[in-house]
């Protein structure tokens, strides 16, 4: 073999392995998606509502808050109950106890706070309320969860599955 048809074979096995590689990588990432560490550190409060005006108590997390938050909350729907804001908490409480794997005491990376209180004209200071981190409300009866106040404020997920059906 001469050497000419030599270094074609080498440049061509060359570029098929490097085809496969890239189709592999491609096909089959292996990183993780990218995290935004300055949401990550964000502090957060998860409150759980229903249609009448029923609020749970939040449960408060020092860590997680921003678009992790919605995450959390997709990844916790299956262990919360439907149509009860109290059950519905605790079932979150219970899964991010979990997920975090204390065995002990949190070491005051979660916990929870009083529900929030209405004004007289029946509405919520939410800013006031969730003053040094995101507020995220979680409504039992229409299987949603919506930041009312935070880095993500405004912004919404839909059709959530507590205790692993879908809402209505």
């Amino acid at each position: 073999m001469d050497r000419r048809l030599f270094l074609r074979f080498l440049l061509l096995g060359g570029a098929v392995i490097g085809a496969l590689f890239g189709w592999k990588r491609l096909r089959f990432p292996q990183a993780n998606p990218h995290r935004d560490t300055d949401d990550w550190e964000r502090r957060v409060y998860f409150v759980c509502c229903d249609n009448h005006g029923q609020y749970s108590v939040a449960v408060y997390m020092r860590v997680g808050g921003g678009r992790d938050a919605f995450d959390t909350v997709r990844e916790a729907a299956p262990f919360l109950r439907a149509d009860d804001p109290g059950a519905a908490a605790a079932g979150l409480c219970g899964f991010l106890f979990k997920k975090a794997g204390y065995d002990g005491e949190t070491a005051g990376t979660m916990s929870l706070e009083p529900p929030p209180e209405p004004d007289p004209d029946g509405t919520i200071n939410w800013r006031e309320y969730g003053s040094d981190g995101d507020v995220i409300l979680i409504n039992v009866h229409t299987g949603s969860a919506k930041c009312c106040h935070g880095s993500v404020a405004g912004q919404e997920i839909h059709d959530l599955q507590f205790g692993g059906r879908k809402i209505n």
